[in-house]
């Protein structure tokens, strides 16, 4: 799936809608390969795809055949889906970044499945209240650390 696909394009007859690149508006073409948008008109309808309503245009399957033939293109679907992934991130492991910095800080995390979530919780607890506040134990050899046990 295309991290870049931003723009929102819909069909003025029909309502269909897809999401594509900036790319794919200056791209797009007549079927004589006239460009279907002049420099000025470009930008208005890339100013356009940005908001919620989006690009409504007659142009719609022009645009379209562009985006797929360079694989530029996302439905509502899997935009929504995407939407949906990067809005769960803090139940996502937490990164090698933020498990260096809690080392730095002094936090133990050894063995322990962290989050994104939580290791952003413990390194502002860490950094505002000290290591301490966290509630680092040792129990039978495992670590421990605050509501995690």
């Amino acid at each position: 799936m295309n991290t870049k696909c931003n723009l929102k394009i819909k069909n003025s007859d029909t309502g269909e809608i897809f999401y594509t690149t900036e790319s794919m508006i200056y791209s797009a073409t007549h079927a004589n390969g006239d460009k279907l948008f002049s420099a000025c008109d470009r930008n208005r309808a890339i100013k356009a795809a940005r908001t919620p309503d989006g690009f409504s245009t007659w142009y719609f399957d022009e645009i379209k055949a562009t985006a797929i033939k360079y694989n530029e293109l996302e439905t509502e679907e899997q935009v929504a889906e995407k939407i949906e992934l990067n809005a769960d991130w803090h139940n996502h492991s937490a990164t090698q970044k933020q498990l260096d910095y809690l080392a730095f800080l002094g936090v133990k995390t050894d063995g322990l499945h962290i989050t994104k979530g939580r290791a952003s919780e413990m390194i502002e607890i860490a950094k505002s209240q000290g290591v301490g506040s966290l509630g680092q134990d040792e129990i039978d050899g495992t670590q421990y650390i605050g509501e995690m046990y």
